[in-house]
Formats: C-alpha cells, structure tokens, sequence
C-alpha cells in the first residue's frame, strides 16, 4: 500500500520485492533453457516421432542448445517442472536404441558359403574344398557359415589322378548363402581284365600291371593308369597253361578292357601190369577209345585232364582185368595197375 508521504508501507514493498526477484529467475530460466527452438514434435513426441528419424535427427538438433546429451535433456525437468512436465523423452530414447541397434546388426551380419565338387569319381576319390588361411578340409556340400561380408579365397585338395581347380573367390553377401561350385578333371584311365575259364577262376588266375605287387581277380577294374601303354602279365597256377603277356593302350578318362584265357595242362599216366608173368605172355593196356596197345611201365603223355578209362589185352591162361577209371591231374603224372591172375584149367 502507497502512504500519503508517497512512500510503500514495509508489506507492500517485500511483494513487489518478491515478484522482481521472481520475474528475474523466470526471464534466466527462459534464456538458458536449452529446449529452445527445437520443434515441438521433436521434444513432445521424440525422434521417433518427429519428421527426421535416428540419426538424421539427432544430427540436425546436435547444434542446438541440448548439445547432443540426453543427459542434460532429462536434467532441464529438474529446470522448470511446469514448463518441462508435459514433455517426453521416451521417443528420443527409443529413437538412440533405433540408431544403436541398426548399427550393431549392420557391423554383426554374418553370410554362409556352400561349395559343390564335380564329378562325383572326383568327390569319391577325396575331393575337398577349404578357406584360403583354414586348414579345414570340407565335402562338397558342405557350408561354412558366419563369414563376414566381403570377398573370401577358396582351395581345392590335390588328388591322384585328377586336375586340381584353381583356387577360386566368393563374395559373401550378410543374410545369405553363396553357393560356388568347382569341376575336377581326370588325368589318368582304368583297366578291366577278364579271365577264362571258370575253373582257373577258381584256381586262382590272376593277373597284374607288370611291376606291381598285388594280383588282381577277373572283372577288377584297375583305376588312376597313367594314359600310354600298360603291360600286364598273369599268376601261374598249378595245372594250367599261363596266358602270355598283353600291352593295353589307356586313355584318359576310359576304361580299357582285355580277356585272358588259362588252358588246362594236360597230365602223363603211366600203367603197370602184374604179374611179371603175364608182361612175357603179351600183356598189354590202352585208353578206351585208343587203338595202340601200350607195354606195362610206359607213360602216356598229354593225357587231357579228367577221368579216362583203361583196358587191358587179354592173355591166354589169364584172366583179364576189369576195365579200370583213372583220374587225371594237370601237369602230373597218375599211376595206376592192372593185375592180371591166372586161369585155372579144367580138367
């Protein structure tokens, strides 16, 4: 209240005191309040919210007065609570974590490489694939999953008998599998031989590259032959002629074949009479079928192998023996006996 001498009584001067002290903590707060100038839709609604998201949004406002701190933005409610309250920064929050998250996925994203091997004698034979700098070998097939993005060596495994691919590089993509796929190349041929008969088979014919150690049975096929000429030769095996030696012409990539045949060996028989009486009558024996009458003790030849069939001559005053089987291994002699006995006279 105003006195008449024109002077303000002591109450009236402390309100008018207390209101210009608090026009002037107003007037500070205003203008050092950081969240000047920044749209409403940035602060009310945050970054998720605004026009310009992530990043972009935090960049263009970097400048103003909230000095990039989400720090500082949750400190001005402490400021000014009538003015900040109804204000959220929930949005800029979410919008950090957008940016935060984007990023790390981005620098995290791994891709997958898968290699094929072709043909399939190539992948039979050993074929692998591994990364350049690995010194793990993989099938083909097989995936090698998080690679980081961006290019990758791959090598190929050396085998006997094919070309190995040149190394090769991927391009691995994040998300995806590459798929990259290598061809082997054959270098060498095979070699099939068979052999006849049946019966040498199962004699245990065999036969072999000439300067090999192992015997091979009928029908194996002998791969990774250098391609030129192979010389092979064959088991010898008791009763049976031996096939001669064959040069076999390889090809690369082609399987040659060639036939042998084993010949049975014939055997010797040789028969002996008794009694020593009976060789001074004229005793005698052939093979039936024969025309030629063979003394005791003589040895027939080239006797073919098998069963044959012996007869003796008849003698007068002795009685002749039965015709007798014989059996007839090749390459041996057999021996066998004809016993004569003497006939009685009748009276």
């Amino acid at each position: 209240m105003k006195l008449s001498n024109g002077k303000y009584s002591t109450p009236a001067l402390g309100r008018i005191l207390v209101g210009l002290l608090l026009l002037v903590v107003w007037s500070a707060a205003v203008e050092f309040n950081p969240l000047r100038g920044i749209p409403r839709t940035l602060v009310r609604g945050g970054i998720a919210n605004s026009p310009l998201r992530g990043q972009a949004a935090v960049s263009q406002y970097s400048g103003s007065r909230i000095n990039g701190s989400l720090g500082a933005l949750q400190r001005l409610q402490r400021v000014d609570p009538t003015d900040v309250s109804p204000w959220s920064f929930s949005g800029i929050n979410k919008g950090r974590n957008e940016i935060q998250s984007g990023s790390s996925t981005q620098s995290t994203a791994k891709g997958s490489l898968k290699v094929m091997i072709d043909p399939s004698g190539a992948r039979a034979a050993g074929a692998r694939w591994k990364l350049s700098g690995s010194t793990l070998w993989r099938t083909s097939g097989a995936t090698a999953t998080s690679l980081a993005a961006g290019t990758v060596g791959v090598e190929f495994k050396d085998i006997s008998g094919w070309s190995t691919p040149a190394p090769q590089t991927a391009q691995i993509i994040a998300g995806r599998t590459t798929t990259l796929t290598a061809h082997y190349t054959l270098t060498t041929g095979s070699l099939k031989v068979t052999i006849e008969p049946s019966q040498a088979r199962n004699a245990s014919a065999r036969w072999r590259p000439i300067g090999t150690s192992t015997w091979r049975t009928s029908g194996f096929v002998l791969s990774g032959l250098n391609p030129g000429s192979c010389a092979i030769e064959f088991k010898t095996i008791t009763g049976w002629a031996t096939p001669v030696n064959q040069t076999i012409a390889i090809e690369v990539g082609h399987t040659a074949t060639a036939s042998a045949t084993y010949v049975r060996l014939p055997g010797t028989l040789k028969v002996n009479l008794l009694p020593a009486a009976v060789i001074s009558a004229g005793a005698k024996w052939r093979l039936v079928g024969s025309s030629e009458w063979l003394d005791s003790g003589f040895i027939l030849a080239n006797v073919s192998a098998g069963t044959c069939v012996i007869e003796f001559k008849a003698v007068s005053g002795w009685r002749t023996p039965s015709n007798k089987n014989v059996t007839i291994t090749s390459g041996h002699t057999t021996t066998a006996t004809g016993t004569y006995t003497k006939s009685e006279r009748t009276p």
